[in-house]
Formats: C-alpha cells, structure tokens, sequence
C-alpha cells in the first residue's frame, strides 16, 4: 500500500510562491530581459526514476546564485493523478542541474509503478532588477519504488587482469539508489597449471559509466575473481539490484561459455634509447598495480645481453641475470611507468641498466603476481639504448627574482635576463652533459 502523500502546497510553498511571479509559459520560448544568457532545458533524466535517483536536467543559461535564483516546476499527471510541485535544485555548472529524488520530492514523485506525463520548467528569478523567466520542456517519466534488472550481454568475452568488463541491459541502479552487485556462478579452468576452481555466488560491486543510462553497468576483474594463471570460465552471471529500502531484485541469469583470461602481454615500450634518471613507459594489457592485502604486483623482464658503449664488452643477462624493472606507475591495466634508476653496490660502484651507456638486445615481458602464482606473458623483442647519463637541472624561478628586477627597474627586461642566465649557463658548463630547463621535466623522474 503506498503511503499517503502530502498536500501538494505543502511540498514547496515558498518555491510556489516564486512561481506565480513568472509567466506560466512553458514551451520553449524564453522570456524575460536580455540582461542574463538565454536560458534553455534541452533534457531531463534518467528514466525510470527511484527513491534516490539524482534527476539531472541539462541546457543553458543556469545562473550562479548570486545572480539569480532557479527553482525547478513540475507540471503534469502520474496515470490520471494530477502533480504540481516545485524545487530547488542543485547547481552543478551552467549547463546542469540536478535534483535528488527524496523526501519531499520522492513522496511527489515516486509510485509503485507509474508514469509521469507532462513538463519540467526552470524558473529563474534574477536578484538584479530585472524580470522572471521561465523555459519548459515536455517530459514522459517512468516512476517506480524498485527496479528488476535485465541482463543481455557481457563484454569483451577474451579477458585480461585488471579488464574494464561490461554488462549491458536494462534497469541498473546508481550509487545514490542503492548499489547493482554482479553474481558469478560456473568453473573456471586453468591451463599451466591444469585446475579446476568452482564459483559460486561470488558478488562483486558494479556501477553505471553514465550516470544518466541505465542500460551498462561495469566491474574490474581484480585478480581475487578468476585468478591471474590463463585459462577458461563457464558459468553464468546475474546482476541483483539492493535499493536504499534494502529490497532486492535479481536479473535472470546469463549464460557464459568459453570465457578466457589470458596472461598479460607486452605491445610496445618507448622510448628506445633514455638515460639515466629518465621514464620509459611500456604499454599492452594485464598489468595491476602492487596491492599488499590482495599480494598482487606486476614487475618487468628484460632478458638479453648488454654491450657496453665504453669497452664493447658484452653482458649476459638471460635467466637468473635478466634485469627487472618495478614500475614505478601503473595506469589501468595497459600502462606502466618505470624509472631508469641505479643502485650502489657495498663499494660505491653503481650498477643497473643505466649506470654505463650501451646497447641492451633481448626481450621484455610482463611478470604478473598474486599468492603463489606467477605468470609471465609473452616476451616482445627489444634493441634499447642506454644514453649517457645526462644532469637536468630545473630552474625555478622565485617570487623574489620578479620583486628583484622591478626594484631594479628591470622588470620589463625579464625575459632578456632570463635568457642570458641560461646562456651563461651554457657556456660555463660547456662539454657537460648538462641540460637546464625553466619548467619540470615530464620525461625525467630524477632531475
């Protein structure tokens, strides 16, 4: 039974009450002066609307307060039922708008089922001497106190750790609604080593990319869901959507058959030739960031052998001596960023890849950990040039070097002056190899 609702004049009285100062039009001509910018509803969403859906209203022309005051007005019927109330709503930019549908608002709005049919008009009365103006939009609102989900695909089906997954449908929940968790139930088969480990129930938190649409909902595939060692899952997934009240409503099952996780792979690593100091970022798929409580972590291989630029010597660096490089950033699954660092040995020597400049010849791979499993990815080959290590020094210039010139009378001459610090820089480190720069340096982490 649904609980009666307030007097509609008790929902907004004072909102009302700047109602009736503007002109009841709500088509889409504007009125009012051309003092303020045109104001404009273009859309109202999303539909269907549930206790704690954040309606949000898109167009033109919604002032900051200190300007003028906005109120949203409803005006229409929900399956014969007549609805008139207004509300403040949220500012979020020029362009957006939003309202929460609760308290109040919910009471108005929300049904068992229905169906909202009419407009949503903006109202805005300026605080400068000037007149109301009032644009409306006609509006077909599904109402509803709970959703059931419906569930039509899941993609991609060829997976990598750390995967963006998507299910699309119908009838998903915001985060201000409640939450759509996704249920997976099936076997999921490894290759090396063979396994074979039952899923049953395992519920994961998802959520809309959009928060106007219903139809997708999406999750990470963290490794703690099918592990990270290559192989196959069937099952099937469901999505159960847990609303604010706590009701709960399940989507039929999907089936899901011949759904693979692969190991991480290597597509590309630039650039080719760095020194010391400096980024190399390696792009491809699978890679997840260190994470101690799940003891997952992704760490790259390079395999190969090393000639030295000074001596012509050549290292190997196969097997136990590959060289391994932590990232230092992990961006998503496609994207890591390591440092090419150097370590100091009991006697001060330096070692590592950038401590002498050469040419290193082999392969790089992706190492992909969690618990007790190790799965390396396909090797991508490699030539790469150690450069000569190189000093970057970023200059910065103080608030005090400004304040300096002007008593000087010099201000005017700031990029004269700033020029000639860097050619005097120039020439007195002359054969260094020694770069200076007035920004920081993007390619350099040590500098």
């Amino acid at each position: 039974m649904t609980p009666p609702r307030p007097p509609i004049a008790a929902l907004a009285l004072a909102v009302l009450a700047l109602a009736a100062l503007a002109a009841p039009a709500c088509g889409d001509e504007v009125q009012g002066g051309a003092i303020l910018p045109t104001l404009r509803l273009t859309d109202v969403g999303p539909s269907p609307i549930v206790p704690g859906t954040r309606l949000t209203l898109r167009g033109a022309g919604f002032v900051v307060p200190e300007v003028a005051s906005l109120a949203v007005v409803f005006r229409g019927a929900i399956d014969g039922e007549g609805v008139e109330f207004a509300v403040f709503p949220r500012r979020l930019a020029d362009d957006t708008l939003e309202i929460a549908v609760e308290g109040e608002v919910e009471r108005a709005l929300v049904r068992t089922q229905g169906r909202f049919v009419g407009s949503v008009s903006v109202l805005r009365t300026p605080l400068i001497d000037a007149p109301a103006d009032e644009v409306g939009k006609p509006v077909e609102l599904y109402v509803a106190a709970t959703l059931t989900p419906r569930v039509d695909d899941l993609a991609p089906r060829a997976l990598y750790v750390g995967e963006h997954v998507v299910l699309t449908g119908d009838g998903f929940l915001h985060p201000s609604e409640g939450a759509s968790v996704v249920e997976l139930d099936g076997v999921m088969v490894t290759e090396s080593p063979p396994r074979s480990l039952p899923i049953r129930g395992l519920q994961l938190p998802a959520a809309p990319d959009d928060p106007e649409r219903r139809d997708a909902v999406a999750f990470t595939l963290t490794p703690d869901i099918l592990g990270i060692v290559p192989g196959r899952f069937d099952g099937t997934v469901t999505v159960i959507d847990v609303h604010r009240n706590g009701a709960e409503t399940r989507s039929a099952p999907l089936g899901l058959e011949g759904v693979t996780l692969a190991a991480p792979r290597v597509d590309a690593m630039t650039p080719l030739a760095a020194s010391r100091g400096q980024w190399i970022t390696v792009t491809g798929q699978g890679f997840t960031a260190p994470d101690g409580l799940l003891q997952t972590a992704t760490v790259l291989e390079l395999a190969g052998t090393f000639r030295a630029a000074a001596t012509g010597g050549v290292s190997d660096l196969t097997g136990a001596r590959a060289l391994t490089l932590v990232p230092d950033l992990v961006e998503g699954n496609d994207t890591l960023g390591a440092v090419l660092r150097v370590t100091a040995d009991g006697s001060g020597q330096l070692a590592g890849i950038g401590a002498a400049p050469g040419r290193f010849t082999g392969t790089v791979s992706a190492l992909l950990f969690f618990g007790a499993d190790a799965v390396r990815g396909q090797p991508l080959p490699v030539t790469f040039d150690v450069l000569p290590q190189r000093q970057l020094v970023y200059l910065k210039l103080l608030p005090g070097f400004e304040q300096a010139l002007a008593e000087f009378g010099l201000l005017v001459e700031k990029d004269a002056v700033v020029d000639r610090i860097l050619a005097v820089l120039t020439r007195d480190y002359e054969g260094v190899n020694i770069a200076f720069t007035l920004t920081p340096p993007d390619d350099f982490a040590e500098y």
